[in-house]
């Protein structure tokens, strides 16, 4: 438990240090992306076996690494269809050599994996764009605390009056109690850090609690769809964690998996259901 706290807090203080450089040099956060990314595609390659071939393992961790900067193209949408093409072209040429030692069903999850975190990480520049350089950051906070926050509560809800399991096939540990604490320890959480945010730094802006409880309501919920399948992957691969970067945490996927979940869905609802108004 220290080793996972000490690790949190290292985790948390080098991200809270990249999420400030952002706001004087705004490619900070396609940066984070891509290295997230990056890792993240290294470490599915590993989960799934497709680390035996170096050249799909390497084509894989390129192309997540370059997906992120596609924002920043002429034409962002021309360079995201060019670049999952090119990657999907690669990859299958590839496997045509490797196909005896990488089955296509683990294939296929590599070239998911690769494809979907860097696409749902690319939503921190919509969020901070959304919030502007005054708001961003906040946002991208509340993003991550929607993801994250519900594990603590989940956590001592399931600890003292979990009774009931909740998926114990996939995740034996977690209740249907622990679900519960988890969605209310959301709410509360982003509610506290919303009021602060409004009383401390930003007296100027206007705060939806109603929209912010309803986004961490749901945010909560996605959060755990995402742990649960990536849970589900790793069950099927036989491993218990996707990687070793983070002591007492496992990979980078072991850590955003619900926030790979939650990111498009916090950025939809903000969208249209924005949580401050300057």
């Amino acid at each position: 438990m220290k080793i996972r706290v000490i690790s949190s807090l290292v985790a948390g203080a080098m991200l809270i240090g990249a999420l400030i450089i952002s706001q004087f040099f705004s490619a900070m956060l396609h940066i984070i992306a891509s290295v997230v990314s990056a890792v993240a595609a290294y470490e599915a390659a590993g989960a799934t076996g497709a680390r035996v071939s170096k050249s799909i393992t390497a084509v894989s961790v390129v192309t997540a690494a370059v997906a992120p900067f596609t924002m920043l193209a002429a034409e962002p949408v021309l360079a995201v269809k060019t670049l999952v093409c090119v990657y999907a072209l690669l990859v299958f040429a590839l496997e045509l050599r490797k196909h005896k030692d990488i089955p296509m069903p683990n294939l296929m999850v590599t070239v998911l994996l690769t494809l979907l975190v860097p696409a749902s990480l690319s939503h921190m520049v919509t969020v901070w764009m959304l919030g502007g350089k005054a708001h961003g950051i906040f946002l991208i906070v509340m993003m991550l605390l929607a993801a994250w926050s519900s594990d603590t509560g989940a956590y001592f809800a399931g600890v003292n009056l979990g009774k009931h399991k909740l998926c114990p096939v996939i995740s034996p540990k977690k209740t249907v109690e622990g679900f519960i604490g988890g969605i209310l320890s959301c709410v509360a959480i982003l509610e506290i850090v919303a009021f602060v945010y409004g009383w401390l730094i930003a007296p100027e802006v206007k705060l939806s609690y109603t929209s912010i409880a309803v986004t961490a309501a749901v945010c909560s919920v996605i959060s755990v769809l995402g742990d649960l399948t990536f849970s589900l992957l790793k069950r099927h691969v036989g491993i218990k964690d996707y990687g070793t970067i983070m002591p007492g945490h496992g990979g980078v996927l072991d850590r955003f998996d619900s926030v790979i979940f939650v990111a498009p869905v916090f950025t939809l609802i903000i969208t249209y259901f924005p949580i401050l108004y300057v």
